[in-house]
């Protein structure tokens, strides 16, 4: 063989090395095209999860205000459910003394009126008895003495039922306050 065989031989691997060259560097450019892609795509999903990120935490931070306030919320309810229960009681209480009161009131009052009752016939009965004995009360004191025993025996009958209309007046104010 002889020189232009091989020049023409290394004409045709200096053309396939060219063609080699262009499609490898039409190869890289794909290549360099796909990886400013993809570092895009990268960028892209940084950026996504940054602000995921920032979410969360955002988000977090307000789970936990909301359940700092939660507990507060929480234990004030307790504590007015606690000063709730003490009024109660202490309102119970309060109206166990009134009924008390009220009772003992009542008892004394039925009482009084009792008292009342059955001492109203003795005044009238001793009255009585003074009027149809004044010979002998006349006999055994002196006539001032004899009228101002009158007189008191006399006073203290009507007295008797104001006594018990003003105790009862009295009871019923009581009982109202």
């Amino acid at each position: 063989m002889g020189l232009e065989d091989q020049v023409k031989t290394y004409e045709e691997k200096v053309e396939t090395l060219e063609d080699e060259i262009t499609e490898l560097n039409d190869k890289l450019s794909a290549a360099n095209t796909e990886i400013n892609t993809k570092e895009g795509l990268v960028k892209q999903h940084a950026k996504v999860a940054e602000d995921a990120v920032s979410g969360w935490e955002k988000a977090e931070a307000k789970a936990l205000a909301l359940k700092n306030h939660l507990e507060s919320v929480t234990l004030s309810k307790l504590t007015a459910e606690d000063q709730a229960s003490q009024l109660d009681g202490a309102l119970k209480e309060c109206m166990r003394q009134i009924r008390n009161l009220k009772q003992e009131h009542e008892q004394s009052l039925v009482q009084s009126s009792n008292t009342v009752v059955t001492q109203s016939p003795q005044w009238k009965n001793s009255a009585r008895q003074i009027q149809n004995r004044p010979h002998k009360c006349r006999r055994q004191a002196p006539p001032s003495l004899h009228l101002l025993q009158l007189w008191l025996a006399h006073q203290q009958i009507p007295q008797c039922p104001k006594t018990l209309a003003a105790q009862g007046q009295q009871f019923n104010l009581k009982t109202c306050k």
